[in-house]
């Protein structure tokens, strides 16, 4: 790779990392507006645009599951450089999965969309004119960068790519802290849903941590248990979230045809506030730092 490629996948990287950043502050800021109440057609625009986020870092995750890890001048190649990429593959199916679980309430889902195109606006409603909690939804998928083609052709060195994968934990910890604060406002059984749409992200977190083992130990080379303990233990899973989607994936409320039925009510006349279940806990944004910072992956 010639000095200008480098710049140019330097730059695409740096491009990567701050979207993500970026991204964690619009998490954070609809956490905090989802947590204050919401009408009818706000959850529905919500949850309608939330599914297109997912997609968005699923086909992100795809796309950086296929990084190609150089040598370094001098270097023999390394077929161990790229088998963490299996492994991001395998968080992006996750992703999968709660996309189409944001996609579950259909019926509610067109009620709302139809709404929304007979006052003239899109599918997920108007962030200038639906308030905060609308337009935090809209400031989470521009903030990822999809349409900025900045996720396609990734290369570079193994730890660059360590570097975008501990962000991306950092954003997908995020957006399920905001997920979770929607699904205690949420009615039955959507909350449910969302709640496992949550566990999902948890799972995928668990792999690309697992890439981030696999790439500190050359691919679980024998002596190297020890360092995979410490990568693990930095960053750390949500049991309280595991234990919440299995009661969720247990109640009888949560089967397919349930949730098809009778997710998320038709918005009515008045756009009433969605009545909570369970009074809103105000989630905080995971604080980078803390709950998933910490630990030598370097190669």
């Amino acid at each position: 790779m010639n000095d200008s490629q480098r710049d140019k996948h330097q730059s695409r990287h740096d491009r990567i990392l701050k979207a993500l950043d970026s991204f964690q502050g619009t998490a954070g800021d609809a956490a905090i507006a989802w947590a204050a109440g919401l009408t009818m057609q706000q959850g529905l625009n919500i949850v309608w645009l939330l599914g297109s986020v997912i997609h968005d870092f699923r086909v992100a995750t795809g796309l950086l599951s296929r990084y190609q890890a150089n040598t370094q001048p001098g270097e023999q190649p390394d077929d161990s450089l790229n088998a963490p990429n299996a492994l991001i593959s395998e968080a992006s199916r996750c992703l999968d999965v709660a996309r189409v679980l944001a996609r579950t309430g259909q019926p509610a889902m067109k009620a709302g969309i139809k709404a929304n195109l007979a006052r003239g606006v899109g599918a997920g409603g108007d962030p200038s004119r639906d308030g905060p909690a609308v337009a935090a939804v809209h400031a989470m998928k521009e903030a990822l960068g999809m349409s900025d083609g900045i996720w396609r052709q990734t290369s570079g060195t193994a730890e660059s790519r360590d570097k975008m994968v501990t962000e991306m934990m950092f954003a997908i910890a995020s957006m399920q802290a905001a997920v979770l604060t929607l699904a205690e406002r949420a009615p039955r059984p959507f909350g449910a849903t969302l709640t496992l749409i949550a566990r999902n992200f948890d799972i995928s977190c668990g792999h690309l941590r697992e890439s981030l083992v696999c790439s500190a130990t050359g691919n679980y080379q024998p002596g190297t248990e020890d360092l995979a303990r410490r990568v693990r233990a930095a960053y750390p899973l949500s049991p309280e979230v595991a234990e919440a989607a299995l009661a969720a994936a247990e109640a009888p409320s949560t089967g397919a045809a349930s949730l098809a039925a009778t997710c998320f009510p038709v918005p009515g006349s008045d756009d009433a506030a969605i009545p909570a279940d369970t009074p809103p806990k105000g989630r905080q944004r995971p604080a980078r730092g803390t709950a998933r910072q910490g630990g030598n992956h370097d190669r």
